[in-house]
């Protein structure tokens, strides 16, 4: 039984790590240049053009990722400035992202960034998304 188990943990991870793998067929090495070290946490596409990074820093491009730019920072009601794990677009300029205990949006694809008053102490936001159109949803932590 041990030996059986042995051969097809060992079958699985030749499978994972084999350079042929279906899995990573269609990857291209190096082919967005972002021009950032930070962390990189959330990708959005709004078309084949259009898209936005968020992590450490918040970055956009408007021609499939050959150049990007630099979006506005997001500032609290304190002036505290807030990093972004999660974004969600709704269309090309506006796009709500989630963050420890609040929410942001832009009207005008992260130019400026709004506040949402409703903030949740304590929840540290992870994850945003909307159903077909319809209600937003953010999950997190705690």
């Amino acid at each position: 039984m041990r030996v059986h188990l042995c051969i097809a943990a060992m079958l699985v991870g030749s499978l994972l790590i084999s350079p042929n793998s279906p899995a990573q067929s269609g990857w291209k090495p190096d082919t967005i240049k972002i021009g950032t070290i930070s962390n990189l946490w959330d990708v959005k596409f709004i078309d084949e053009n259009r898209g936005v990074v968020v992590g450490d820093t918040a970055v956009k491009t408007t021609d499939g990722g050959k150049t990007w730019q630099p979006l506005a920072n997001a500032y609290g009601f304190n002036g505290e400035r807030y990093l972004f794990p999660s974004i969600h677009c709704y269309d090309a300029n506006r796009w709500a992202a989630v963050t420890y205990g609040t929410s942001f949006y832009t009207v005008d694809a992260g130019v400026t960034w709004r506040w949402d008053s409703v903030k949740v102490p304590l929840v540290n936001f992870r994850g945003i998304a909307s159903i077909s159109g319809g209600p937003t949803i953010a999950v997190g932590m705690y």
